[in-house]
């Protein structure tokens, strides 16, 4: 099960890590053909740091990530953002089934919308209390799962 990150304001280790897992997810197999799945997939990794809870509008999408021109961008005549959505998903889908299946950190593009979540796996690795390191980044992560679980 992961937890869900919402509106929370992310802090400077979660950003890292997010942008750290984009990396990991962008280079393997199911991404490492497709630059407008990269793209799109970075995009919202991006917006969803910079404003989260928010949306991105479909229109923007077009221009911002697929590179068409605002006046000329029609989206009942053009389902690209719709298409490349559904399909980032179903690659998302891919990658978490599996290469991904054992990452500690997941991407999800809800249907209905066009933002990211984030969802954190909670460890389950022993508490070992003779690395100070250890303890502390598991007194970190509880405390951010925990705070994200109350979101």
């Amino acid at each position: 099960m992961f937890a869900r990150v919402s509106t929370v304001q992310p802090h400077a280790g979660m950003v890292d890590a997010a942008r750290n897992h984009l990396q990991v997810v962008l280079a393997s197999a199911p991404f490492a053909r497709s630059r407008r799945h990269c793209r799109l997939l970075s995009y919202l990794l991006e917006q969803a740091l910079r404003h989260p809870g928010s949306t991105s509008k479909e229109m923007v999408i077009a221009v911002e990530v697929f590179g068409h021109k605002p006046d000329a961008y029609d989206a009942r005549l053009d389902p690209i953002v719709r298409i490349e959505a559904g399909r980032l998903r179903r690659r998302l889908h891919d990658y978490y089934a599996g290469e991904g299946a054992d990452t500690a950190m997941r991407f999800d593009v809800p249907k209905g919308a066009y933002a990211l979540t984030l969802r954190l796996r909670p460890s389950t690795a022993p508490l070992e209390l003779t690395a100070r390191s250890a303890i502390a980044g598991r007194i970190g992560e509880m405390h951010l799962l925990r705070h994200a679980a109350n979101q």
